[in-house]
């Protein structure tokens, strides 16, 4: 697959869909070789209840994800609420029952961009 853009996604539990602009993250470049990790820092998150096209669409490159959420590190999904802005004083008194469980009740989507290094070909 040579220096051609990637995109990965993985599901995961959690929340309900208010929208921000994602901003477009510089993409990593990973080693294909076997055995060997690169961290990805930047990821993009987004509801299930808002994106229904499924993994096959998701994972596409050139994906529409406007509206996704930005979220830095390895983040789980209420980091990356509180990340964007959506909850605010969740670790004062009692707050943090007051969000809204709803969001947590559907599965959410991880995606992020990445290029093989040179010379390897998938």
């Amino acid at each position: 697959m040579g220096r051609a853009a990637l995109v990965l996604c993985l599901g995961l539990l959690a929340v309900s869909g208010v929208s921000a602009t994602a901003q477009p993250q510089a993409q990593v470049t990973v080693a294909g070789d076997a055995g060997s990790t690169t961290p990805i820092r930047h990821w993009e998150v987004q509801t299930s209840a808002k994106a229904q096209e499924g993994g096959q669409a998701i994972s596409r490159p050139g994906y529409d994800a406007d509206g996704w959420l930005p979220v830095s590190g390895e983040a789980t999904v209420m980091a990356g609420l509180l990340e964007n802005g959506w909850y605010a004083h969740v670790f004062h008194g009692l707050e943090l029952q007051r969000a809204g469980r709803h969001h947590f009740q559907v599965p959410w989507w991880y995606r992020t961009r990445f290029r093989l290094a040179e010379g390897n070909d998938g």
